[in-house]
């Protein structure tokens, strides 16, 4: 497999720090050929500190500027049209900007990926950061690759979560129903079979959808053991508690209407449950109620 076809996609918004640390990374690791940067950012100072900065970093990165923040599949959809129309990358590495990989975190996806025919969506090990940086049996994982999806409460957990990575020699590790978005590769043959990331959540649950979808034509959801990377955490909602709610609870709702519906009592049930017993706050329990009335009333996008 020839390193120039991994094309790596980062999705930011309102940063530069990490967006360059990342990309830094991932040129030393010499992995990926190609990057290509989707700004969602809202900020005018971050999106010309980016648009002049980023690609001066190397030659090989490429800046594109969102019209509008549609959400994460809408940016990711963005850079993935111009990967498929303007590389040969046969790999896509969907990457958070907050994720700091580690040495052959994309090589080991890509084998993964071959020895299923492509025919996957593959994730990461991804593994809480900590201040040594350093990866040792105790660091603690926030998941293996991804979670399991509980239709009738419209719920889902994180795999592995919060187990030191030790666990993994000597526990079976059981099948995840999906694959986070914040490391997550396939290959380009995807985008012909199933289309691209469906738009309407604006944020939580695009995955899952789109790699529920891709089970229907027969993809599997596997986990690369030996990608291993450092997450630093959403930073999307950080000091939006009622945001992360209102969405989480929104994207939970079209999700259930779309694949679970006879579900769809049982998940409203729990998740109001949930705003009365585990939801703090008054703001954050409105915004809670709002996500769920809007799921219910939401219509649904056209990708553009």
């Amino acid at each position: 497999m020839a390193r120039n076809s991994i094309a790596a996609l980062i999705l930011t918004y309102n940063d530069y720090e990490l967006t360059a640390n990342l990309c830094k990374n991932l040129l030393a690791q010499n992995e990926v050929s190609q990057i290509v940067i989707v700004d969602n950012s809202d900020s005018a100072d971050i999106q010309i500190k980016n648009s002049q900065s980023l690609p001066l970093i190397a030659k090989n990165i490429a800046y594109i500027k969102a019209p509008s923040n549609d959400g994460y599949a809408a940016g990711n959809n963005i850079g993935i049209r111009y990967i498929l129309d303007n590389t040969d990358a046969a790999y896509i590495w969907i990457i958070n900007n907050d994720i700091i990989p580690q040495k052959n975190a994309a090589i080991s996806m890509v084998e993964e990926l071959q020895l299923h025919d492509n025919k996957a969506v593959c994730g990461s090990v991804l593994l809480y950061y900590n201040e040594t940086g350093i990866i040792d049996d105790n660091v603690k994982l926030q998941c293996y690759g991804g979670g399991a999806y509980y239709p009738a409460l419209g719920k889902t957990k994180l795999v592995c979560k919060n187990l030191p990575l030790s666990a993994l020699k000597d526990t079976p590790v059981k099948k995840v129903d999906f694959i986070m978005g914040a490391s997550l590769m396939v290959h380009r043959n995807i985008f012909s079979d199933i289309g691209l990331m469906p738009e309407e959540y604006f944020m939580y649950f695009e995955e899952t959808d789109w790699q529920t979808l891709a089970k229907k034509y027969d993809y599997k959801v596997i986990v690369a053991a030996q990608s291993l990377v450092f997450h630093l955490d959403s930073l999307s909602t950080k000091n939006k508690k009622h945001s992360f709610y209102y969405f989480l609870n929104r994207s939970a709702i079209i999700f259930t209407k779309k694949y679970y519906v006879y579900y769809l009592p049982s998940v409203l049930l729990f998740r109001s449950f949930e705003n009365i017993v585990l939801v703090p706050g008054f703001k954050n329990k409105v915004y809670s109620i709002r996500g769920l009335i809007n799921g219910l009333i939401h219509k649904k996008l056209k990708i553009k």
